[in-house]
């Protein structure tokens, strides 16, 4: 035992100097080449500001400011927050921060819960607003109702839900569902997958999860084209629908499943359209027409999505020296091009000859590709025309882009234009979205832990969390203590889940689906603790599907028929 002790010391201190040493290490690289990342520039500010006894800095900075509102601040870290409470404390100008913390739901970007609850605390006085002034009236209340089912929903005390009050009911813009069912008169509806044979496995479950929506968005679009469902004057259509996921592989899987059923629907993405996939295949092309003479580059070029030639392709060019070399001829021409009329002129002749928008429109997404193609080629127009330093800078911009892209707005995926289609989008970043009628798969989907425990039990992986009075960020790599500390590491975990659980169902504008299946974990999930029971080993039980349909129809009379279970169509 004492012997275990000491490797495990011996252990947690190795971590802790290799630690050190990488901060250090990168430190002094950056240094060496000239290089800020942008934390650098918050952490450098933050210290000055520490160290400024005077308070001259916060005072010069306090001085060029009437007031400071900053929004989203649920997404604050302490960093910012030291920031902001350094230069406005004790000063005449006021600071606003305005923030829900039920939508923070960025702690993987460095967001700290904890510091906007410390802000919170802090702050004079404080002010709520009451108002739902996105959704309907029924849902409001339907969503009002779930929250409002358990004690502390969002786990932390003093992250508390008030119900919130509608705005009145825009009925120029009903949505009107003339079926049979009880279900097309309900806010909130929940299509509960059967599993009679105990719990799903998830792989199948997430097959039937997709089935289920598909087949619902299914139904309610044959009722638009039959005038029995609409959407104020006018009959209801797959644009008026989003499916939010957790993870892109669910959105691709989803698009998938929609498609087979004739259902159009686009994935909407809002990353950085330099980070794209296409963004390195233009790239490799780029880098080929500026230098033909280089047979590896022509090759890698050649080799993309846009370029269209596979391994056979480039095999048959080495053994014909003639094929080779008329690519090559094309390569040159295009550089030629390039260099003489510049870069649009070069790339409108590069996706005519080589017919690229087409062979994109064949392969899976196409219409992104083809979107993130033409937005990058006129953001390369634009630098061109801004630096006119020739062919070689623009690449090298492009490179330097694609290698630190910057926060721009201008540099946002830009949505697929197809404006008929089905939204297909993550939960994180629908946040301050909104859709009339809205589709959650995978709400019974519980993620596996990063961190198993060992065949021995043991979990000895390092775990982060809050803790002391100040609710400082930690690290344990492995004390005696691990266990609590993952306990609590656990629970905000959970914590974050719901507030994310609270962003996915308050995106809907007039109704909200729910699938819902008895899979591993699935108990375990943010919506199980807001309407399972204390117990949940009754509605568990494998094989009791009607265990889970007593239980929904309690909460459907309990809610007023706002909650409405029915079987999914499969």
């Amino acid at each position: 035992i004492e012997l275990e002790k000491k490797f495990r010391s011996n252990e947690i201190c190795f971590k802790q100097k290799a630690l050190a040493y990488v901060e250090q290490r990168l430190e002094k690289i950056k240094e060496e080449r000239g290089i800020l990342f942008f934390d650098d520039l918050l952490i450098r500010l933050c210290r000055k500001l520490e160290q400024d006894t005077k308070g001259l800095l916060a005072g010069r900075i306090r001085s060029a400011y009437g007031a400071a509102l900053i929004d989203e601040f649920q997404d604050t870290d302490p960093v910012q927050y030291a920031i902001f409470s350094g230069v406005f404390a004790g000063g005449n100008a006021p600071l606003f921060m305005i923030g829900d913390p039920k939508q923070a739901i960025y702690g993987f970007r460095g967001a700290d819960i904890f510091s906007y609850l410390k802000a919170a605390r802090q702050a004079q006085s404080a002010y709520t607003l009451g108002c739902n002034y996105r959704s309907d009236p029924a849902l409001v209340d339907a969503v009002n109702h779930l929250f409002s089912r358990v004690d502390n929903p969002f786990v932390f005390a003093e992250i508390a839900f008030h119900p919130a009050m509608a705005q009145a009911k825009d009925s120029a813009g009903d949505l009107v569902i003339e079926g049979d069912d009880p279900r097309d008169a309900s806010p909130m509806t929940v299509l509960l997958v059967p599993s009679e044979e105990g719990e799903l496995n998830k792989a199948e479950g997430r097959v039937l999860a997709r089935q289920a929506t598909a087949a619902e968005m299914a139904r309610l679009l044959h009722l638009g084209q039959q005038g029995k469902a609409r959407l104020g004057s006018r009959n209801l259509e797959p644009r008026d629908m989003a499916v939010l996921v957790r993870k892109n592989a669910e959105a691709a899987a989803m698009n998938e499943t929609l498609s087979a059923l004739g259902i159009p629907s686009v994935i909407h993405d809002t990353g950085n359209v330099f980070d794209s996939h296409e963004a390195m295949e233009l790239e490799r092309v780029l880098a080929g027409i500026l230098q033909p003479g280089r047979s590896g580059l022509v090759k890698a070029a050649l080799a993309t999505d846009m370029m269209g030639k596979n391994a056979r392709d480039l095999y048959q060019g080495d053994q014909e020296e003639q094929r080779f070399e008329t690519w090559v001829d094309s390569f040159r021409f295009l550089r030629d091009l390039w260099i003489g009329r510049g870069f649009s002129a070069m790339f409108q002749n590069l996706v005519k000859d080589w017919d690229v928008k087409a062979r994109l429109m064949t392969l899976d997404r196409g219409h992104r590709r083809n979107t993130n193609l033409s937005h990058l080629a006129q953001l390369l127009h634009e630098a061109d025309l801004t630096s006119r330093g020739g062919a070689a800078v623009l690449l090298e911009w492009f490179r330097r882009q694609m290698a630190n892209p910057e926060n721009n707005e201008e540099h946002q995926l830009r949505l697929e234009q197809d404006a008929e289609a089905v939204t297909i989008v993550t939960i994180h970043k629908s946040k301050g979205m909104e859709y009339p009628l809205v589709f959650l798969p995978f709400l019974w989907d519980k993620p596996e832990k990063k961190n198993k425990k060992k065949d021995d039990g043991e979990n000895k992986e390092p775990c982060i969390f809050h803790g002391g009075q100040d609710s400082q960020l930690y690290c344990d790599l492995g004390s005696d203590q691990i266990a609590i500390h993952r306990e609590l590491a656990d629970r905000e975990n959970q914590a974050e889940s719901l507030r994310v659980l609270y962003v996915a169902l308050t995106r809907a504008k007039k109704r909200c689906w729910v699938v819902w299946q008895r899979a591993k974990s699935s108990h375990e999930t943010a919506f199980a603790r807001l309407v399972y029971p204390v117990s949940a080993e009754a509605v568990e039980k494998p094989g009791n599907d009607s265990g889970l349909e007593e239980m929904f129809r309690a909460i459907g009379q309990e809610s007023r028929g706002l909650i409405h279970a029915v079987p999914a169509n499969l």
